[in-house]
């Protein structure tokens, strides 16, 4: 199952959701008579959800955050997008996924100041080679981007790191992806510990 079939699935789940205020409040009203108290109930039940999912998507984002390379391994690739995502906008980036049938060799466009960058992540048990280099390549002239990162929990192939060198592109390996969770992790302590 590919990040759009899982993305609708996940919107299906939550036009359902938000249509239960509307059918609660249709219920009151109906064995009420009182339009003033399903209003009520509609705004009441409306802001429960919201907080509701609010604090779900918070939780789901910590636990991301909190994995650690271990993790990292088993993941899917598209939960790795994720996860690498969170980890990026964590650090001071914006940014958003890119759907699988329109991602122009990029999974992830972020930004940060004026700076635009053209992701594509690779969580894979050998070394990754020329290939994701080149298609960030492609991306980052696609999306105008000022540069580019190939980010994998493994390693990368000599040619890799040389096409790399030539394109202004940023090779992340595990080396540099362990450094980025840690420095993630001890800053969700530190403020765990200040407040």
């Amino acid at each position: 199952m590919g990040r759009q079939k899982k993305s609708k699935l996940l919107n299906d789940v939550e036009d359902f959701f938000y249509s239960l205020p509307i059918l609660l409040a249709y219920w009151v009203y109906q064995e009420t008579g009182s339009q003033w108290l399903a209003a009520l109930v509609f705004i009441l039940s409306l802001g429960l959800l919201y907080l509701g999912i609010s604090k779900y998507k918070q939780w789901k984002r910590r636990k991301l955050l909190k994995s650690g390379i271990d993790i990292v391994d088993s993941m899917t690739g598209a939960v790795f997008e994720e996860y690498i995502l969170e980890h990026f906008k964590h650090i001071g980036y914006t940014g958003r996924l890119i759907a699988n049938t329109d991602d122009s060799g990029a999974d992830m466009l972020l930004q940060k100041g004026n700076e635009k960058v053209a992701v594509q992540v690779k969580r894979w048990k050998n070394n990754v080679g020329v290939d994701a280099v080149q298609q960030v390549i492609g991306a980052v002239e696609h999306y105008a981007a000022d540069k580019g990162i190939v980010v994998t929990n493994s390693s990368f192939t000599e040619s890799a790191h040389e096409l790399a060198a030539s394109g202004n592109v940023e090779l992340w390996d595990r080396k540099k992806l362990i450094e980025l969770i840690d420095s993630v992790n001890n800053v969700e302590t530190k403020e765990a510990v200040l407040h």
